[in-house]
Parts: structure tokens; sequence; C-alpha cells
């Protein structure tokens, strides 16, 4: 999951890290996208970090703008908020 975290965008801007060179990025599948996404969310609720949150939502709006096709990653988000789950479990 570090790999991940490292070329993924929203995890590289929780977790405060240096962005990786252009030479060290690779194509983070969706799915990974997405893993990564909601770890980093539940990371950030765990630390109260709202501005963190606030990003990430941000950040999952932009990917269902991109992926209209596909379950709604920012309702997934909210559903953990809401109910402490992922969405499709809550449904």
């Amino acid at each position: 999951m570090l790999a991940v975290a490292a070329a993924h965008e929203p995890m590289r801007r929780v977790l405060g890290t240096p962005a990786p060179l252009a030479a060290e990025l690779r194509p983070v599948h969706d799915d990974d996208f997405r893993a990564a996404t909601v770890t980093a969310y539940v990371q950030a609720r765990s630390r109260g970090d709202w501005p963190a949150e606030l990003r990430l939502i941000a950040e999952a709006a932009r990917y269902d703008a991109a992926h209209p096709e596909e379950q709604p990653l920012a309702e997934e988000l909210h559903a953990i908020e809401m109910y402490g789950t992922q969405y499709s479990e809550a449904a």
C-alpha cells in the first residue's frame, strides 16, 4: 500500500510526503486510487483532521466526475462519515 500511497495524490497530500519525481511515477489503478482514498479518509477522520477530510471529499468528487459509470466515491466517503462503514456495506 505504501507504493500506491507514494503515487496517489490525495494520500500524498494527507500524509504530507514529498511529491515523487516524474521518473518514480507509475500509473495508479482505479481500484488502488479508491482504496487509498478511503484509507486516507478513515485515517483523517480518526485524527480529527477536518481539512484533510474536505480535501479527500473534493478529490473523490473530481474522481466521480471523471468516472460517471462507477459507484460514486464521494458517496462512499459520506457513508463512512454517517454510518462508519463503506457505502456498499451500508446500502
